[in-house]
């Protein structure tokens, strides 16, 4: 069986401005809700440029602000049946986000030298080939890297999958992020603005 969602609208947002976290997100939420990723990236950079302490992780902040704000719900997929798990988000039309650990995947340049957190959209399977369809950077030659469709097999990406885990713990290792309740583009925006705006008058006093 063979099922694969097409992704038109990927953004590639430049790593040098936001994180593989970020893109795989806001490419997720795009593509179920055409601006919400934009708005997550949005949300993510006004919490982090004013808001985060040095050396937090801010992930775990933004999608519980994401959550209350835009009205996000997180869908975890654990890693027991996990490939079943992901093949039947995709079949209901949702693209997964998934946590890797870039030590074990061949194209990345820290394959067998060092551990490194990773994020990719898995978009489809082929359970034939034993398939799965990711976006990912992918540098050819020497041409610059492009944020494309990629194959790897259910072996890498089980390798990619645990060693993210065994290094890295459960947390934000596979999930989809589903809009509960649609805000039109201006009404979330205020809602972003005014947490801005309140919580910085509020340090100041």
């Amino acid at each position: 069986m063979k099922k694969r969602i097409s992704l038109d609208s990927t953004i590639k947002y430049s790593l040098d401005k936001v994180s593989c976290f970020e893109r795989a997100v806001a490419n997720q939420l795009n593509h179920k809700n055409g601006y919400y990723g934009d708005l997550f990236i949005i949300l993510s950079k006004i919490y982090q440029f004013y808001f985060l302490q040095i050396s937090v992780d801010s992930r775990e902040k933004i999608i519980e602000l994401s959550k209350r704000l835009l009205n996000l719900e997180i869908k975890h997929i654990h890693k027991n049946n996990f490939s079943k798990n992901i093949q039947n988000y995709i079949n209901k039309g949702y693209v997964t986000v998934l946590g890797g650990n870039l030590i074990s995947l061949f194209y990345s340049e820290q394959y067998m030298e060092k551990d490194w957190p990773h994020w990719f959209i898995i978009t489809g399977y082929d359970t034939d080939k034993k398939l799965y369809y990711v976006i990912d950077d992918i540098q050819y030659a020497h041409e610059d890297k492009d944020y494309g469709d990629v194959c790897l097999t259910s072996k890498m990406l089980k390798s990619i999958y645990k060693k993210y885990i065994s290094k890295y713990g459960i947390k934000w290792s596979c999930f989809v992020l589903d809009v509960q309740q649609e805000l039109f583009l201006s009404e979330a925006l205020r809602k972003i603005l005014m947490l801005y705006t309140y919580t910085k008058y509020v340090l100041t006093k």
